[in-house]
């Protein structure tokens, strides 16, 4: 285990999938102490497992994060917990497969909710206590799709949203980036993949996630799309 990331705590959103596992273990292994959040148990326990079973320090909070009071509760969850938030990841989404004919208003809902109003509630909680830390880092994972449709409009919202942080942010010495996933099932929030069975596109992901987590100045990027350039050099 190396010391890269020492005496931090990272907060991620989405943890017991396949990326967000990944990301954890990661994070662990960089010495943070990590915060990992799921909708559901099953997955979330099996990371936390994973974790431990590295030698890394984990705590696994279980509810949603879609609306104001459970965003709310499990920021203070984690700050009794922790009492500090050095890096937020969020990379969890919710993948409606219908198409607009067919689409039900709950599941536009609840993928706009998942998608764009848990990273924006977050964002801004993570965001003020950064502020009073004088900076930190939050990434957001994001996918290039186009379609299914509501997937795709609450995926470019997500991005939207991030670019609209890193310029409010940065003020404060806070880093606000995504990291822009290829349409692979693979490495997005609704597969499940087992530790050590990651794709070379989720792994590329996690790395450029350490790598800017690590670093002591602002990203030179606000969208980093690691699959089709896995050393970014040119601001988007």
């Amino acid at each position: 285990m190396n010391t890269a990331l020492d005496g931090k705590t990272a907060l991620v959103i989405g943890a017991g999938r396949s990326l967000g596992r990944a990301l954890s273990l990661a994070l662990a292994g960089a010495g943070a102490a990590v915060a990992a959040q799921d909708l559901s148990p099953v997955g979330l326990d099996a990371t936390a497992d994973a974790v431990r079973a590295a030698g890394g320090s984990i705590r696994a909070y279980c509810g949603e994060t879609g609306k104001g009071l459970p965003a709310g509760a499990l920021m203070d969850e984690v700050l009794n917990d922790f009492q500090r938030i050095d890096l937020f990841f969020h990379c969890a989404w919710a993948h409606p497969i219908a198409g607009l004919l067919e689409l039900d208003e709950w599941d536009w809902q609840r993928a706009f909710e998942t998608n764009v109003t848990s990273p924006y509630l977050l964002l801004r909680l993570v965001g003020r206590h950064m502020q009073d830390l004088h900076g930190g880092a939050a990434g957001i994972f994001a996918v290039d799709a186009a379609r299914p449709p509501v997937f795709a409009a609450s995926q470019a919202a997500r991005l939207a949203l991030v670019r609209a942080a890193a310029a409010e942010f940065s003020a404060y010495n806070i880093s606000v980036f995504a990291i822009c996933l290829g349409d692979h099932q693979s490495i997005s929030g609704e597969a499940t993949v087992p530790p050590g069975d990651e794709t070379l596109a989720l792994a590329r992901a996690v790395r450029l996630a350490l790598q800017l987590a690590g670093s002591p100045t602002l990203p030179r990027q606000i969208v980093y799309r690691p699959n089709a350039d896995p050393k970014p050099s040119s601001p988007e």
